[in-house]
């Protein structure tokens, strides 16, 4: 949808201060995460919104999402959307999650850079599909595949899925297994 200038500004406005709100409620509530920020194309909105949350370290941002606080996460964004009156097929492909520890690291601290990569790579990137992560070893435990680290929900939506959805599905089967491969070293 193409916006006017006008409609541009208003729409930045009620985004950033919804975004606003759920930083503040995030920070309260989850350890580590310290800011928010957002990045939008207004040419192609909102499909190119980007939300990035942003942790102190590494292993918070890790332990956030293991533990199922990253699906908060993404309801403080849909809230923060909807405040805003935009709407969007699956807030998750509008989500990233990043560290100033790991900017600091791969960007000596310069997020305007890091962003800017993060969200090209996220969006413009010439690849068209992201390979599926399943090894056709299924081994279901509950609601979750101890091989690939998906879930079955993950699984069964798999092919319906845009780039970005499958980017943060792929992330938080990786971040599955490698929390299972702490708790049960040699089994995963």
């Amino acid at each position: 949808m193409l916006l006017s200038k006008h409609e541009q500004a208003i729409s930045e406005c009620q985004l950033t201060a919804c975004l606003t709100q759920a930083c503040g409620i995030g920070q309260a509530e989850i350890v580590g995460f310290v800011w928010l920020t957002h990045q939008v194309d207004c040419y192609n909105f909102p499909s190119r919104l980007m939300v990035t949350w942003v942790f102190d370290t590494q292993t918070n941002r890790e332990r956030t999402l293991s533990n199922g606080q990253g699906e908060r996460m993404a309801q403080l964004t849909a809230e923060a959307f909807s405040e805003a009156g935009i709407s969007v097929s699956a807030v998750s492909a509008h989500l990233a999650f990043d560290s100033e520890e790991q900017c600091q690291h791969v960007n000596a601290g310069n997020w305007q850079k890091r962003l800017e990569r993060n969200y090209r790579a996220r969006n413009y990137s010439v690849a068209k599909d992201i390979e599926n992560p399943c090894i056709s070893v299924c081994q279901l435990s509950g609601e979750l595949c101890l091989s690939c680290g998906r879930t079955k929900e993950d699984i069964r939506k798999w092919k319906r899925m845009k780039r970005p959805e499958k980017i943060a599905a792929v992330e938080r089967a990786t971040l599955r297994l490698k929390n299972l491969q702490k708790k049960h070293p040699g089994q995963c």
